[in-house]
């Protein structure tokens, strides 16, 4: 049970889960600066992607 060989390596995993973190930021980021925008005002639409990149 205490063999070096049944643990597996960080770099393997770190990849899929860094790939599956970012995603994740990204959604929530997207998804709290539409509830923002929705907030302030409900008539100026959303900045597009390239806008906020650039801000």
């Amino acid at each position: 049970m205490q063999s070096p060989s049944g643990r597996l390596p960080p770099q393997q995993q770190q990849p899929a889960s860094y790939e599956e973190l970012k995603a994740e930021a990204l959604r929530l980021l997207a998804g709290r600066l539409e509830g923002q925008q929705q907030q302030m005002s409900n008539v100026t639409p959303l900045p597009s992607w390239p806008d906020l990149l650039v801000a």
